[in-house]
């Protein structure tokens, strides 16, 4: 699926069209939108499309895949991401689907963290931009599999490389609601729903003096990714 593209990438790479989405709303794109913008006016044979609402990407998607473009850039978070994924497929708006490349524009940027797309996102456009045009693109493509959840909303089914509940999900929102209001990386807030739970585990041990009862309530971890490492740098599932 990736032959068509790539070889335009390769063959004419100082007129490959790179195609970028960028989400104004995720966290990061808030700060340093300004300069993938500066950039992206530099650079003519770099196609950009912003939005702000979710549901233009399908939009911006028929608006590369008219276009043409070599190599489509995702800017946003892992949320965004997931989102593109799933238009991508269930939509179909390319008749050959281009590389995809991820800017870390987001809150966790879990996903642009294992692509190793890490930096600012101008700085990692811009060395996409190098690859494309010194024809290098080829040797830095990497193959992932995707994850399909489907759900009894009625909605189509989503796609992406992680999947979580629990103690996932609690440490992405104790990270937004605590680490992201100063300037500490995100990854430090993970380990403190975990810590919660191993806190509350010995405090059941030792009741109250008071003897009032202890409040119990089930605990579970839910957790699905295809990427290479996620939280605590855990290895994905390699089992049957």
């Amino acid at each position: 699926m990736l032959h068509a593209p790539l070889k335009a990438a390769q063959n004419s790479s100082s007129q490959a069209l790179i195609g970028v989405l960028s989400n104004c709303a995720s966290t990061t794109n808030r700060v340093h939108l300004s300069q993938v913008r500066a950039l992206v006016s530099a650079n003519p044979h770099v196609f950009h499309f912003e939005f702000e609402n979710i549901d233009d990407i399908a939009e911006g998607l028929a608006m590369m895949a008219d276009a043409g473009v070599a190599l489509l850039i995702i800017n946003g978070g892992d949320g965004t991401i997931q989102a593109t994924l799933s238009r991508i497929i269930n939509d179909k708006p390319f008749t050959v689907v281009p590389p995809l490349a991820i800017l870390p524009g987001g809150k966790t940027n879990m996903i642009a963290d294992d692509l190793r797309a890490k930096g600012k996102p101008d700085k990692v456009l811009s060395r996409l931009i190098r690859l494309v045009r010194t024809g290098k693109l080829a040797r830095h493509l990497t193959r992932r599999h995707l994850i399909g959840l489907e759900m009894s909303d009625g909605h189509p089914t989503r796609y992406g490389m992680f999947f979580g509940g629990a103690a996932i999900v609690n440490g992405i929102l104790w990270s937004r609601n605590h680490i992201h209001t100063g300037n500490l990386p995100t990854v430090w807030g993970m380990p403190w729903p975990l810590l919660s739970w191993y806190w509350k585990r010995l405090s059941a041990r030792n009741p109250p003096p008071c003897g009032r009862p202890i409040q119990k309530s089930p605990w579970a971890t839910i957790k699905a990714m295809r990427a290479n490492s996620m939280l605590f740098w855990q290895q994905r599932f390699r089992g049957c």
